[in-house]
């Protein structure tokens, strides 16, 4: 049996019981605690799509793409009445909002018209939640509030009309995005995160629910198994994501990484330096707790700003990670306060590499105004301290394989959202005898485990994340040897930080470096 849920349309007049408000708004963005769905989250069909512009990118996150229904020979589709795209949630949501991003462009065609929209309720029960919808023909964001009290495990909406030619068609439909919003969920698990090593557990609880029955699932049970209890199990090395939902449908997730007992082998290669930072002490025979610049363990300031202090307190290792701690307290040296604490570590006189395949797995925290970080820097002079910079021929540089001011931080970084950044800086920054090297790859769910591997050759660079190349740089190749960074930076030209996300860990699980059994000679 269907159920008639009442919703409020913004932009949006819907011919429904009961009669429903119109409000006049454009506006799109998050509410109070209300937050999108990210498009990486669901599963998605249709079926009417053009060649090149399929459904996905409907859901990529960026305004600038737009998914197409059919309209030529070999497109999915062709002539299929009505359209219907199908969505399927990774587990039962509380949908309070839809946003339909029009095509962002001048094209007039597609502009969705009619529609209806029914939901799936964790108990199978079909529920209407736009009977009959009606669109203005313009490129404005048109927004749909959704009022309901139970979570939805799939959505599925039927588009009858849009814009065609000055008239309207049963088969003309597009759109730059849609999104799906949800209500934030209190329920949580008593750990985010897991680091485990094959063959080891550990026993997850879910806390702030109202629930009294928890079903567990894991994204890969082939990396990582959970009980009917909670407890993990890892299997092998990979990441997966824990979910818990209650009985009423509340939902928490942790991310696990599993790393094997030993190390991959890699062809052509042979491991010369590896920290999976087991037990509960850094290993000093491998990483310096201090600034870069400094010759001893002391608290120190980033150029940056001189209200946050990289404090040796905020480098440690815990339950099998490396821990950079971005904090809120107070440190006084050198006759000043700082107001904030952050973390760093690095190989200086201890591992200083030329040449190899590096691979570290990061869990990058989630909080405004602060940069995780994973970068090398030339040598240092033995008494000077200064960094080699070298010359045109022999030369070092700023190599950041990974780093990402928080796009909520500055206006600067806002279209980092679903992006990293990637840099080599040369020349002591001045550029003179080579060529900035710059890129933003794409890093969907940022906030998950994810492998960041940089293959050093002769003769290029190469930047990869989660196996994938993301970058090459085939020319001006650094060929001196470099130190090795892990660093959680906070404040200043990063942008303003939220004090009410910290404190905040950028979490470490392994650092693995190979040397060419070459040694490239």
């Amino acid at each position: 049996m269907k159920r008639l849920i009442s919703v409020i349309l913004t932009g949006v007049l819907v011919f429904s019981l009961p009669v429903l408000s119109v409000l006049q708004t454009n506006a799109a963005g998050e509410d109070g605690n209300i937050s999108a769905i990210s498009g990486e989250s669901l599963t998605y069909s249709t079926n009417s799509e053009h060649v090149g512009a399929e459904l996905r990118k409907a859901f990529d996150g960026n305004r600038n793409t737009f998914w197409d229904s059919a309209w030529m020979e070999g497109d999915k589709g062709l002539g299929e009445t009505p359209i219907i795209i199908n969505v399927q949630f990774s587990s039962p949501k509380d949908i309070k909002k839809f946003v339909y991003t029009p095509r962002q462009d001048d094209n007039p065609n597609g502009q969705i018209l009619k529609y209806s929209m029914n939901g799936t309720t964790m108990s199978g029960e079909e529920v209407v939640l736009v009977a009959h919808g009606e669109w203005a023909d313009n490129h404005s964001d048109k927004e749909v509030v959704i009022n309901q009290d139970e979570r939805l495990v799939s959505v599925k909406m039927t588009i009858t009309e849009g814009s065609f030619q000055g008239q309207t068609s049963s088969t003309a439909a597009t759109a730059a995005e849609f999104t799906f919003y949800e209500e934030k969920s209190t329920a949580k698990m008593n750990k985010d995160s897991l680091a485990l090593t094959t063959g080891e557990d550990e026993k997850l609880s879910m806390i702030d629910v109202q629930g009294n029955s928890i079903s567990w699932s894991s994204s890969n049970t082939n990396v990582a198994s959970v009980s009917e209890n909670g407890v993990v199990l890892g299997h092998s090395e990979g990441t997966a994501t824990i979910t818990g939902i209650t009985n009423l449908g509340e939902t928490a997730i942790c991310e696990v990484s599993v790393t094997g007992i030993n190390a991959p082998e890699r062809e052509g290669y042979e491991l010369v330096f590896e920290d999976n930072f087991n037990g509960n002490v850094l290993d000093s025979s491998k990483w310096n707790n201090w600034c870069v610049d400094l010759a001893q363990s002391s608290p120190f300031r980033y150029g940056n700003t001189p209200d946050v202090a990289v404090h040796p307190d905020n480098a440690y290792v815990q339950d099998g990670t490396l821990r950079l701690l971005g904090s809120k307290e107070e440190t006084t040296f050198d006759g000043q306060t700082s107001h904030y604490r952050s973390g760093m570590v690095q190989t200086r006189d201890k591992f200083e590499p030329l040449y190899g395949y590096m691979e570290t797995m990061i869990k990058i925290p989630d909080v405004a105004g602060t940069n995780p970080a994973i970068w090398t820097m030339p040598q240092a002079g033995a008494n000077s301290g200064e960094w080699l910079w070298g010359d045109a021929d022999n030369f070092g540089a700023e190599i950041d394989i990974l780093e990402r001011p928080h796009p909520e931080g500055s206006a600067s970084y806002a279209h980092l959202t679903d992006k990293y950044q990637i840099t080599i800086h040369y020349d002591n920054y001045a550029f003179t005898n080579h060529d900035k090297f710059h890129t933003e790859p794409t890093l969907n769910n940022p906030y998950k485990w994810h492998k960041f591997a940089m293959e050093w050759t002769p003769d290029y660079i190469k930047f990869i994340v989660d196996d994938e190349v993301k970058a090459i740089q085939n020319k001006d190749v650094p060929n001196t040897p470099e130190i090795f960074i892990l660093s959680y930076g906070l404040g200043g030209w990063i942008g303003q930080i939220d004090d009410t996300g910290l404190p905040a860990e950028m979490e470490v699980d392994y650092v693995r470096w190979y040397q060419s059994v070459d040694n490239f000679e």
